[in-house]
């Protein structure tokens, strides 16, 4: 079983010392949400969270997505997704998909995986200097999820399924807003 790989602050204090930026550099804070095709799962996340700093006040963070096949490059978001984040009053438009490419890897502060088999490949792909507490599941930043295993916090693929799949997609990326933003703050100090 995967066990969840919260960050603690001592994890963040290394993660800082090692040399990465933590917001209040003159290079921005960069946040990479990953899933298979980046048409829906990161796409959406990527939006509502970029939305979320904004209302937050948080200005010095780059938010972005990949996916980690190819099969969707250059491909708008999944209308559905487009739905959902128009009811939030946000939009994808524009967004183009893209596979998870080396200088990710150098420009990425905090990766976060929808599912199991992304945070697998994430880690198997890591160069060795990468810190594994830069790589996180969106929903280790739920409340309560800190001694969840990895497997209990996978956001499945909603684009096999309708848009209460959708919804649920939604659902859980809200949940993990409020933490993964309290975790950039705590990173920035």
């Amino acid at each position: 079983m995967l066990e969840n790989t919260s960050t603690t602050a001592a994890d963040q204090a290394s993660y800082a010392d090692a040399g990465h930026t933590t917001g209040d550099g003159q290079e921005p804070f960069t946040i990479l949400f990953v899933c298979t095709g980046n048409i829906c799962r990161s796409a959406m996340a990527h939006y509502m969270l970029q939305d979320a700093l904004a209302q937050a006040g948080i200005t010095n963070v780059r938010v972005d997505s990949c996916g980690t096949s190819d099969e969707e490059a250059g491909n708008p978001a999944d209308p559905r997704t487009e739905h959902i984040l128009n009811d939030l009053g946000l939009t994808a438009k524009g967004h183009v998909a893209r596979q998870l490419n080396e200088n990710d890897w150098a420009s990425t502060d905090l990766f976060l995986a929808a599912d199991v088999r992304h945070i697998e490949t994430l880690r198997a792909l890591a160069p060795t200097e990468i810190n594994p507490a830069r790589i996180r599941m969106v929903r280790s930043f739920e409340p309560g999820a800190a001694h969840q295993p990895e497997t209990n916090l996978r956001m499945a693929d909603p684009w096999y399924g309708d848009m209460s799949d959708f919804e649920t997609t939604r659902e859980q990326i809200t949940a993990a807003l409020p933490g993964i933003i309290e975790w950039v703050r705590e990173a920035s100090r």
